[in-house]
């Protein structure tokens, strides 16, 4: 009776393993709601902002659904770039092929994080929640 208690643990883990697995729903496509060149202010704060074009290269590798790259600039004669801002929208992840985060693969490119937290944008259907992540790189 004794030796075949010894594959309980093992029977038990199985069982759950299989459960678990059964479970698991394929993931499905989520499209954008709206455009994310509509969903971003081309103004903020006075700064208007500039459209950039990722290179095709660039694109393959990013390998996303649908992305948005702006440059904020001051609106002044100088056009003095105040800051970047580029989104990449996944409408799905299969495996094998997900994103990865930018605190992973910036500093690889000789970026230097400086400060990484949650901030709370207004937005005109209310408050959302992103993540700001700043970074530098050289002076």
């Amino acid at each position: 009776m004794i030796p075949r208690l010894g594959w309980a643990p093992a029977a038990v883990l199985a069982v759950g393993a299989a459960l678990a697995t059964v479970g698991v729903k394929a993931q499905r496509a989520l499209s954008l709601r709206v455009p994310l060149a509509q969903a971003v202010p081309k103004e903020i704060n006075g700064l208007r902002s500039r459209d950039v074009t990722l290179s095709e290269a660039e694109a393959r590798v990013a390998a996303v659904t649908s992305y948005l790259a702006r440059n904020y600039e001051s609106a002044d004669s100088a056009r003095t770039l105040a800051f970047s801002l580029y989104v990449g929208y996944y409408d799905e992840q299969t495996q094998g092929q997900t994103i990865h985060s930018p605190k992973n693969c910036l500093p690889g490119a000789g970026w230097e994080p400086l400060a990484s937290s949650p901030e709370t944008v207004m937005t005109p259907t209310g408050a959302v929640t992103v993540n700001r992540y700043l970074l530098q790189n050289g002076q």
